[in-house]
């Protein structure tokens, strides 16, 4: 893999791709077109996926391993960390994490001194669901995931979520406002957990019998903003049904953003 270098834009012209060439833990390589994450000096990245520490080997430049010894970077993703069994959202400081690194896109290159960007419930809620896709090895276990993070019920199955969705928010799972939403989707209420009902109902259920199951709660003329957002949650939950994670990893948050959020 190699990445073409456009002096022009002083960048890249193509994004790492997500899986393997992130950290958590390092707010900077959430910057998709950056090189060596800003340190050209004293890293290397000859395939695009994970700077290293520059090292010699004969003629060619090569990465530091964690046993000292000098290697070409290995081509392909490398150091995935492994699944597991609970959501990412689980750990309360995430949420601070999501809010505040450059995983939003609306931090890189500010200097010291220059004002935040204000992040808005739709676009939290975005940048979360993009984390917990990248974090879940199954389309199940999204889903699980995103029931357990924006909702009360513990699993994605039906009658969990009839039953136990719309329950208090216990911390670490957090409530949500309209905040960024379309206006069309605006009505004072929680529309992260009214769209992750109407999308997980569309996965297990299909696109009819789950918008049809989300708009029999609601009344014409009143409830409105969560008709037109049944509308699209179901939709896109449905879009899911037979798609694998990669599917999820690459659409679900974007699918937000583009459809939902201003």
């Amino acid at each position: 893999m190699s990445r073409r270098y456009i002096r022009r834009h002083s960048r890249p012209d193509q994004p790492d791709p997500y899986d393997g060439s992130y950290s958590l833990t390092d707010p900077q390589s959430f910057n998709r077109y950056a090189y060596v994450q800003g340190d050209p000096v004293n890293l290397v990245d000859p395939s695009g996926l994970k700077p290293g520490d520059a090292c010699v080997k004969g003629d060619t430049v090569g990465v530091e391993g964690n046993d000292g010894r000098c290697d070409e970077t290995p081509r392909g993703h490398v150091d995935v960390d492994p699944p597991t069994d609970t959501s990412p959202m689980d750990d309360p400081t995430m949420y601070n994490f999501v809010l505040n690194s450059a995983f939003l896109g609306l931090g890189l290159g500010q200097g010291p001194g220059r004002a935040e960007k204000e992040i808005s419930d739709c676009q939290t809620f975005a940048a979360l669901v993009d984390t917990i896709a990248n974090d879940s090895s199954s389309r199940r276990e999204f889903l699980d995931n995103i029931a357990r993070t924006f909702t009360s019920a513990d699993n994605s199955g039906i009658r969990e979520m009839r039953d136990n969705g719309q329950g208090p928010l216990v911390p670490p799972r957090r409530s949500f406002g309209d905040s960024g939403f379309k206006s069309q989707f605006k009505d004072g209420g929680n529309q992260a957990r009214h769209f992750v009902g109407g999308f997980i109902a569309a996965a297990n259920l299909g696109w009819l019998a789950a918008k049809t199951l989300m708009n029999d709660r609601e009344t014409p003329g009143v409830d409105d903003a969560d008709i037109a957002l049944n509308g699209v949650s179901t939709q896109l939950g449905a879009n899911t049904i037979g798609r694998g994670i990669g599917y999820i990893r690459k659409n679900a948050a974007n699918d937000i953003r583009t459809q939902v959020c201003e």
